[in-house]
């Protein structure tokens, strides 16, 4: 579990990287500790909720030139995708303190980043979410699908927004095992 730092204008000139600099260096540590774990390289992916699954989605679109930085799959759960004017004042709001860019606009525009280098993905979201509207994940499932990149997709008619690792009475404990014998597929 990756504990990462938050963004912070008052500690960075880029707060919007920090993040992103936290997983990077994670999955750099993890592929070169891979022995000392027991786990394959080649095998590490990013798992993520919410904001933190937003932070796993840009970890694989916005790609590393150093390729152990790069996740091998993505877990996205409940996550923003879409460029909804929505979503981009959450950006402005949350990430990058201030407005941004066009040139940041069309970084952020993740579904037009999706080609067939995107790593697989396994998609879940509740119907009923108010917070992150589930076409966030269908129109990401799409994209995956047009450029041949593996995807499975769970959704649940609810469960809403937060449900982390489910509840069993609206049935989104089934995602855990599910992703499970996914990531045994990959």
């Amino acid at each position: 579990m990756l504990k990462y730092c938050l963004p912070d204008p008052k500690s960075s000139d880029q707060p919007e990287l920090v993040p992103l600099a936290d997983a990077r260096k994670a999955l750099k540590l993890l592929r070169q500790q891979s022995a000392r774990y027991g786990i394959q390289p080649s095998k590490v992916g990013v798992l993520g909720f919410s904001a933190g699954s937003h932070l796993a989605t840009v970890t694989g679109l916005w790609r590393s030139a150093d390729a152990d930085e790069n996740p091998a799959f993505s877990g996205l759960v409940y996550g923003v995708t879409n460029d909804s004017a929505e979503n981009l004042k959450w950006l402005e709001d949350n990430l990058y303190f201030r407005k941004l860019t066009p040139a940041e606009q069309a970084r952020n525009r993740l579904l037009n980043l999706v080609d067939k280098t995107t790593p697989p993905a396994f998609l879940v979201h509740a119907c009923d979410d108010d917070t992150c509207k589930v076409e966030e994940s269908s129109l990401y499932a799409q994209k995956l699908f047009e450029n041949k990149v593996a995807v499975e997709m769970h959704l649940f008619p609810k469960g809403g927004h937060g449900f982390g690792l489910g509840r069993n009475t609206e049935g989104t404990d089934q995602w855990l095992p599910l992703f499970v014998a996914w990531l045994l597929r990959q």
